[in-house]
């Protein structure tokens, strides 16, 4: 009889983040073995080929998320109470509470995801239950300390305490919860991309770009505090004796004004957008560019738990010659195996030299633990 699965997570989609990346490997890799059953607890319209996917009713749409300077340097509030508690948690958790699951792998964000396994793993003990953290939540520097923050950490601790094996991506989040859980129960896996990932890379061909540029790409999001003035000083400088072009893509048209707002009108034209793209495109782009730019929140440290940039690891495998501002460096350096090859100005050149796929890492961890035993 096949181990029962169930992977956790509200919102599944075809974006290029890294976030979507560590998901889909997480669930490609979990079903590669026979004699596990996978299925999928979400609200996202996702098809997932050879998965079960259990699709939680939306009642509630979600919120925007609008890029605003004043959010590039703010801590904000934590939110005990929020839309998926009238929606994601009580639906999700009806939709498996009389199913029978051996193992439930809940990832965060969101953090209801691993509330809904909480629940799940009162109801069913014997149920091994995983927690894993791309960010974390009552523990993460971003939130402001109060009392809204030490209630939620009371709260988070019981869901730790319960969980059979926590996976972290960053060495900074593991040390946050060791003070809590016993440090045997915490692995740390970096990586977000599979083998499977990298070979879709390497089967794409490059665009046909100007050499007259250096070109420079910046793939995702610019949320999360991530400044977008640190990119665009770059505009202003020579690399290899060539001017910059700058590769944005992933980002709204709403970000892309933004940005333009707050760039000189002399560099308009050396800023190319490509709007929210497809995997195989931002594949695409990341190859075609002489270097992809890295960025964190400036604010804090990943040491300190905030996290990691998961495209980082599409950019290693598709480009190893990576651009980033000083504090990211150290940021990433700390956390990483990662050398510098050139320093200019504020900024730094860098390549990784050593990062195990997820799927590996994984496996790792599943065959020493013997998760998959029934």
């Amino acid at each position: 009889m096949k181990i029962q699965l169930l992977y956790i997570c509200k919102i599944i989609n075809e974006s290029p983040t890294g976030g979507t990346r560590r998901i889909l490997g997480t669930i490609n890799f979990l079903k590669t073995f026979e004699d596990l059953k996978c299925s999928v607890l979400t609200e996202s319209k996702l098809q997932i080929d050879n998965v079960e996917v259990l699709r939680s009713k939306k009642i509630l749409s979600e919120r925007k998320i609008i890029l605003s300077p004043k959010n590039f340097h703010s801590r904000s509030n934590i939110k005990l109470i929020n839309k998926d508690h009238f929606s994601f948690l009580p639906m999700g958790f009806l939709k498996i509470v009389f199913r029978k699951f051996d193992i439930l792998y809940c990832t965060c964000p969101k953090y209801t995801n691993l509330q809904i396994g909480l629940l799940y793993k009162i109801f069913h003990p014997k149920s091994q239950f995983i927690v894993e953290y791309r960010d974390l939540n009552s523990f993460n520097p971003q939130f402001k300390k109060n009392l809204f923050s030490k209630l939620a950490r009371y709260f988070e601790i019981k869901v730790l305490k319960k969980a059979d094996k926590i996976i972290t991506t960053t060495n900074g989040m593991k040390n946050k919860l060791i003070k809590y859980v016993d440090i045997n129960k915490i692995e740390v896996v970096h990586n977000y991309i599979s083998a499977i990932d990298y070979k879709d890379g390497m089967s794409c061909k490059k665009l046909d770009l100007s050499p007259e540029f250096y070109n420079i790409g910046y793939i995702g999001t610019l949320n999360t505090g991530r400044d977008p003035k640190i990119i665009l000083d770059l505009l202003k400088m020579k690399i290899e004796n060539k001017f910059t072009m700058l590769h944005i893509a992933g980002s709204s048209n709403l970000q892309n004004e933004y940005i333009l707002d707050n760039c000189d009108v002399e560099f308009h034209n050396r800023i190319k957008f490509y709007g929210i793209v497809d995997r195989m495109t931002s594949l695409i782009i990341m190859k075609s560019m002489d270097s992809l730019f890295v960025l964190v929140n400036p604010d804090y440290e990943i040491s300190e738990g905030y996290g990691m940039p998961g495209k980082l690891f599409d950019y290693i495998a598709m480009k190893n010659n990576l651009l980033t501002d000083t504090h990211t460096f150290k940021s990433l350096y700390n956390e990483l195996y990662i050398e510098k090859t050139l320093s200019f100005g504020n900024y730094i050149q860098f390549r990784s030299l050593k990062s195990d796929f997820l799927d590996v890492a994984l496996t790792q961890i599943f065959n020493r633990e013997s998760l998959l035993k029934s």
